[in-house]
């Protein structure tokens, strides 16, 4: 764990177990698809999964790593149309030939990560956790993307219960920098 993680201050180690702060997210190349509209989620993994498939990419599933974020957010409460993008990793020299599906680059770059498993209606609870830690802690909110890695998914990608959170952080500049 060492490798990945860093040391925490025991007192908030103590009150958020759950909240571990990783050393660096290594730069990735992600497929890139985002889906705007009613069941954002569904739909986005949906024209994924048959880019996948098409591509032959899904028989490497289990080497893969999946990836998700509102883009864009929804506005106001209860808001059913918004936007979902969604990422799959992928080699640097894969050749995409799918007008739909972009190829991106995530940079590197810190995050607070906190595992959840369960209903996905109850993520927002868990971000507010996070952002509870934040407050408390040693960092500020970074600049880079805020991320969902959807962990556990079958070929049909339809396990939607099990993530890590990747909360973008970056060190206090100043003891009272609250930004």
């Amino acid at each position: 764990m060492d490798k990945f993680f860093q040391i925490q201050d025991e007192k908030l180690l103590t009150k958020y177990p759950e909240i571990r702060v990783m050393k660096e997210l290594e730069p990735l190349s992600v497929a890139s698809y985002c889906y705007v509209g009613r069941n954002q989620e569904i739909n986005a993994w949906s024209v994924m999964n048959k880019w996948l498939k098409k591509t032959g990419l899904i028989q490497k599933i289990r080497g893969m790593r999946f990836f998700g974020f509102n883009n864009p957010s929804p506005t106001e409460e209860g808001q059913q149309e918004y936007g979902y993008e969604v990422w799959a990793t992928i080699e640097s020299n894969t050749r995409i030939e799918d007008p739909a599906i972009k190829r991106k680059k995530l940079p590197a770059g810190l995050y607070a990560i906190c595992h959840f498993e369960g209903n996905p209606e109850n993520l927002p609870y868990t971000w507010m956790r996070m952002s509870e830690w934040i407050q408390e802690s040693a960092y500020v909110y970074g600049d880079h993307q805020w991320l969902e890695e959807h962990l556990d998914f079958n070929e049909d990608m339809n396990n939607f219960c099990s993530f890590d959170l990747y909360l973008p952080i970056k060190p206090k500049t100043d003891p009272g920098d609250a930004s």
